[in-house]
């Protein structure tokens, strides 16, 4: 007896296995996880790369050592959108504040592991880590600056605002190495 409250759809739905439409689930979800890869703040599916996609990417990553690599990681990445946002022109005060944030937690979560592993006595990985960090924050302020120097004034000052953060936080990594 089919009843008057569910929809002729879902009856058909229900007789499909089971594996099929785990199946197609897991399809339409990787092809959006896929898909989120390139997106940049203010792209509709940002928040899936980086609610979803890096939060999996962190949950799989092991060891102080993998965990640090992998924040050095998402701050080169969080650089390298800055840096098409720039030449864009979308680099403005609520994205760049946006990227900030993250900046922030990344370097925190570097500076916390490179600490943990100084107290380990693992002070080979913690230089080695401290100096890549600082090396991509490096490169992406020289980019960024040269970008800051070919633009309008409006874009110009928006990427001197981001390059001023970025300078901060290079120079808490560039601490690091003294401990």
């Amino acid at each position: 007896v089919r009843s008057p409250y569910v929809p002729e759809w879902f009856a058909s739905v229900r007789s499909l296995p089971f594996g099929a439409i785990a199946l197609v689930a897991a399809l339409v979800i990787g092809g959006i996880s896929y898909t989120a890869e390139g997106a940049l703040p203010g792209d509709a599916l940002y928040a899936v790369k980086t609610g979803f996609n890096e939060r999996v990417g962190s949950a799989l990553t092991f060891g102080t050592t993998g965990n640090v690599s992998r924040s050095a990681s998402l701050l080169d990445r969080r650089l390298s959108e800055s840096e098409v946002l720039a030449v864009e022109g979308k680099l403005g005060q609520s994205v760049s504040a946006s990227l900030e944030r993250s900046l922030v937690t990344e370097v925190q979560s570097i500076s916390s592991g490179i600490a943990t592993l100084q107290k380990q006595g693992d002070y080979t990985s913690a230089v080695s880590l401290s100096t890549d960090a600082e090396v991509k924050i490096k490169t992406h302020q020289a980019i960024l600056s040269e970008l800051a120097l070919a633009k309008t004034d409006s874009v110009s000052n928006d990427v001197s605002t981001f390059l001023f953060a970025v300078e901060e936080h290079r120079s808490t990594l560039q601490a690091l190495k003294v401990r």
